[in-house]
């Protein structure tokens, strides 16, 4: 990784808008945004304590956003998937909840990953 760029890791969350349903959440039902800004906080310390200046973990309240930068999300949505979303280096990866052993996975083979 010695060329690679930061890895960039957001956790998106947002209401549904206009799909509904909270059953399966992993928060325990339908939460808002804020929740998850303090689970970010809590992701980007452990991982920049891991991994130092490789990584850098956003949260984006898609409330205020919008999702201009993020168009697979709506398809994403629209199929089901439930928010929070983490999308790492532009790519939407898990969606429904915030695992920082899945986000571990993920960023070790985002490090593996030959450059082009």
């Amino acid at each position: 990784m010695s060329n690679q760029e930061k890895i960039i890791i957001e956790i998106l969350a947002g209401s549904q808008g206009e799909i509904h349903g909270c059953e399966g959440c992993t928060a325990g039902g339908c939460c808002g945004t804020e929740d998850y800004s303090a689970t970010t906080r809590m992701v980007a310390e452990v991982l920049q304590e891991q991994y130092g200046d490789k990584v850098e973990v956003r949260y984006v309240d898609v409330e205020q956003t919008g999702l201009k930068a993020y168009p697979k999300i709506l398809n994403i949505l629209s199929v089901g998937y439930k928010y929070p979303i983490t999308v790492i280096n532009g790519k939407p990866r898990l969606a429904g909840g915030v695992s920082l052993d899945q986000i571990r996975k993920l960023v070790e083979e985002a490090i593996d990953e030959p450059q082009d």
